[in-house]
């Protein structure tokens, strides 16, 4: 039939072009394999581990010994792990070799706070700066508890101190006391002036919170697409919430809601499928990167006018090659990222008696333009289907878009983005025997992606 070989090219059109996109994906990360390993060194930074990072960055020197931006990280964190001999070789190693005055300035700067720290020690023998010395003595034999009682100490008498508070988060993160870590990076976050300071502790305070609630008993998730199209002419809205509670590692239960809504679609005219929906789900995380989820609840129909009980069996896959950081701070010189995104998803829905399947693929372009805040141009493909073949339920979409998100850490991302759509059934539920229906449509809204405590 022509309607078959049609379908086949376009099968075969986009399998092969998945097939270039996860090959020219894992090119991209295998050339981005030293990027990759600064971006775990800068992860090891904010999370306390310096000396693990000062190990990679000295790693990286070995084959990239023109790059004077990593003697300079690699300055500041034996700075920071006291080895201040250590510091001073690698600030006047940029100062001495650099030819960007920026870079010369900062290194000389710090080679004359680090002579004047010496200066200062030799000063000092008593007092709560001995206390200090004591805690630091406790940290480098690895007494991360003594260390901390020692400092705890010395905050009852400097409450203001930043620089003390943003050690403990790092000691109690180091004895995975993650709660009382949090407390201390949200108190630098809070009353620090020191630029430094508030990236380090801003950055330790997203990982530490992602990290609390994938491990909670009890937690939520919001989801919201809400978006305007062109060619529809339509307002579409998609808002969907968990409440987790743990059975055990990785498996879920709790109630949900599920509402699905347009501004234009009817009893006549259906340009999405419209409904309210609430009940119970168990979910189970089989890996990383595959799923399994079960909701049975009672929904409202709205089209159709009509309530009745409904489950829905979903297996979703997902995973991301590349790793963007999410952050940028004061002393990261690296921007822009590149990254691939893969997703697909199937699922039975009772109250539609109908199958459906998704997949997406999504490449990325992440440019950081200050702290949480950055600019994504992106392109994507998706083909959807259904059992029932209706027509807005069977399409390919292509395109491209921009995505702009502020500087605010759970503030939702902006986009617009341009679309083809080519379908593969009629209005009557046929397949098309001539060419597919094509459909461009321009689309502008924001996506809302929320973890949170419970």
């Amino acid at each position: 039939m022509k309607f078959n070989k049609k379908i086949m090219k376009l099968i075969k059109l986009f399998i092969l072009t998945s097939v270039i996109i996860l090959f020219s994906g894992n090119m991209i990360v295998y050339a981005q394999e030293n990027e990759e390993n600064l971006e775990t060194a800068y992860k090891y930074l904010n999370s306390g581990k310096t000396a693990d990072a000062a190990q990679v960055f000295e790693n990286y020197l070995k084959t990239h010994p023109g790059d004077l931006n990593i003697y300079l990280q690699l300055a500041y964190a034996y700075k920071q792990l006291g080895k201040t001999e250590d510091a001073k070789d690698y600030f006047n190693y940029v100062a001495f070799n650099s030819g960007d005055n920026k870079q010369i300035k900062t290194a000389n700067e710090e080679l004359k706070l680090l002579a004047s720290y010496k200066n200062k020690n030799k000063l000092i023998t008593s007092g709560d700066d001995d206390e200090l010395n004591k805690g630091y003595a406790f940290i480098n034999k690895g007494d991360i508890n003594s260390a901390i009682h020692i400092f705890e100490k010395y905050k009852l008498k400097h409450t203001s101190d930043t620089k003390i508070s943003l050690q403990l988060g790092y000691l109690y993160n180091d004895i995975k006391d993650y709660k009382n870590a949090l407390k201390e990076f949200e108190f630098v976050e809070a009353i620090t002036k020191n630029r430094e300071e508030f990236d380090k502790a801003t950055q330790s305070s997203y990982y530490l919170n992602d990290m609390l609630i994938n491990n909670s008993n009890r937690s939520t998730e919001i989801y919201f697409y809400n978006v305007y199209d062109s060619y529809q002419d339509n307002y579409i809205s998609n808002l969907t919430g968990h409440v987790n509670f743990k059975l055990w590692k990785n498996a879920f239960i709790g109630p949900y809601a599920d509402v699905y809504m347009d501004a234009k679609s009817n009893e006549h005219k259906i340009l999405n499928d419209r409904y309210v929906e609430g009940g119970g789900f168990f979910k189970y995380r089989v890996t990383d990167f595959l799923g399994l989820e079960l909701r049975t609840g009672y929904v409202h129909e709205i089209d159709f006018n009509r309530n009745s009980f409904n489950y829905k069996p979903i297996l979703y896959m997902g995973t991301r090659i590349g790793n963007p950081l999410p952050y940028l701070n004061y002393n990261n010189s690296k921007k822009s990222y590149l990254y691939l995104d893969l997703f697909s998803t199937g699922l039975y829905d009772y109250k539609f008696r109908n199958l459906f399947g998704q997949v997406q693929l999504k490449e990325v372009f992440r440019y950081l333009t200050g702290g949480f805040s950055y600019l994504e141009f992106y392109m994507s493909q998706m083909a959807i289907a259904d059992s029932k073949q209706l027509d807005y339920n069977n399409y390919i979409e292509t395109g491209g878009g921009i995505t702009f998100k502020p500087n605010l850490m759970n503030f939702p991302a902006l986009f617009i983005e341009a679309t083809n759509k080519s379908f593969f059934v009629g209005p009557d539920g046929k397949y098309f025997d001539g060419p597919l229906k094509n459909t461009f449509q321009i689309k502008a809204g924001f996506l809302i992606n929320l973890k949170t405590l419970l």
